[in-house]
């Protein structure tokens, strides 16, 4: 066993401190491993347990308030009896804290975002490029403890970082509080055959997630929960997750906010001059069956109805931000570049970017079409005017 290779370890413990050895025991022995780091997630509670019942260090028991009874160092036998090295590597704890006070235990919503944060903020950090194959654990500790954990894989795992859990055979060995490991002089011939490791498989996002920047868009955040979600969730959600389109008008700006059924989703700042774009297409698109030519936005000729209804809907869009009246589109080229400038927003909001993208369809003249069911739009603005509102579909605007 002397060319082990190394990996690192993060495993989620609570009472049972077993769950640490039993681990490094069955992936020595079947995968010719030995770790590099020992990670353990925890709480002060869980602490004490692999302190006492693990390191033999002087603790007292969080619950009886007593020393505990079979304190002992087991770490440095189990590295040099088993593992056949001369000094363990020393066990590193994570403990999330509240007010600077380590957690006793996982009991709400704020001890549970506050564990999570060390998950993801720890398995960040020990899958970067230069750190050694991570293997990860989740057979102690709470059920939450071992979501997280999971979680935070599927997020930063690389290609051979695996996670597992470790199962004992035997119910009773299970339940015994002195079995840390199998050991041929006390279990006999069966001793290798007393452990299951686990190999759970999970959803590997971070190629994904690394071609879209998003990775790298969370480190520049942070690697916290709060953070994840902020950075995620515009990316999972779905059209079908929208109900209502509002764009909002207010003086020089404009915004376009996805509503939900439990709320704002997601919104994306416009110009007034892209603004106006949406509410063009959005209203060309509601009265036609097929795509909206380009033509149809500039055509001196046969268009000239619509075209000098476009700008006059242009024009109102500009009078609701409080800017002045747009240059007319006279040529498909300024229909193409008003389209470009849209695209160049809706792309800092992943969600809008699906819903409200506008696509062109062909060059010669140019169409274009949204990608799925054009929006509902509804306009807000702060000193909404209703009076002689060029658009036919849409609303009149209400007051934002």
């Amino acid at each position: 066993m002397a060319v082990a290779r190394p990996y690192n370890l993060i495993i989620a413990v609570g009472m049972s401190p077993a769950v640490v050895t039993e681990t490094i025991f069955e992936i020595y022995y079947n995968r010719e491993r030995i770790p590099a780091s020992v990670d353990v997630v925890t709480t002060r509670q869980g602490q004490a347990f692999v302190e006492a019942l693990l390191l033999g260090k002087d603790r007292l028991n969080p619950f009886t308030g007593e020393p505990f009874e079979s304190a002992k160092d087991r770490w440095t036998p189990f590295w040099e009896d088993v593992l056949e090295r001369p000094e363990p590597v020393e066990i590193d704890f994570h403990v999330a804290q509240a007010n600077g006070v380590p957690l006793d235990d996982i009991r709400d919503m704020g001890d549970d975002t506050r564990f999570a944060n060390v998950c993801y903020a720890l398995v960040e950090e020990r899958t970067r490029p230069d750190e050694n194959q991570l293997v990860g654990s989740i057979a102690g500790g709470r059920k939450t403890m071992g979501a997280h954990l999971m979680t935070a894989f599927s997020v930063y795992a690389r290609t051979n970082d695996r996670l597992t859990h470790i199962l004992v055979h035997d119910p009773d060995l299970e339940r015994d509080r002195e079995f840390y490991y199998p050991n041929p002089k006390e279990h006999g011939a069966n001793w290798r055959r007393m452990l299951d490791l686990v190999d759970i498989e999970f959803p590997r996002l971070r190629s994904i997630l690394s071609e879209e920047q998003i990775i790298q868009e969370m480190k520049d955040r942070a690697q916290g929960l709060e953070d994840l979600l902020a950075t995620l969730t515009p990316h999972a959600l779905s059209a079908r997750d929208v109900e209502r389109v509002m764009l909002e008008l207010e003086s020089g700006s404009a915004r376009l906010v996805l509503y939900g059924t439990e709320g704002q989703l997601a919104q994306c700042a416009l110009t007034p001059l892209t603004a106006a774009t949406l509410a063009v297409f959005a209203e060309q698109r509601a009265q036609t069956v097929d795509a909206v030519p380009a033509t149809s936005m500039y055509a001196p000729d046969a268009h000239q109805a619509r075209r000098s209804s476009v700008q006059k809907q242009r024009s109102a869009i500009a009078a609701l931000c409080g800017s002045d009246a747009f240059k007319p589109w006279t040529s498909a080229n300024d229909v193409s570049k008003a389209i470009s400038a849209y695209h160049r927003r809706l792309q800092d909001t992943p969600l809008t970017e699906r819903l409200l993208d506008i696509e062109g369809l062909s060059s010669d003249p140019r169409s274009y079409d949204w990608h799925g069911q054009a929006p509902n739009l509804q306009i807000a603005a702060t000193y909404p005017d209703a009076n002689n509102w060029p658009f036919d579909v849409l609303g009149k605007p209400i007051k934002l």
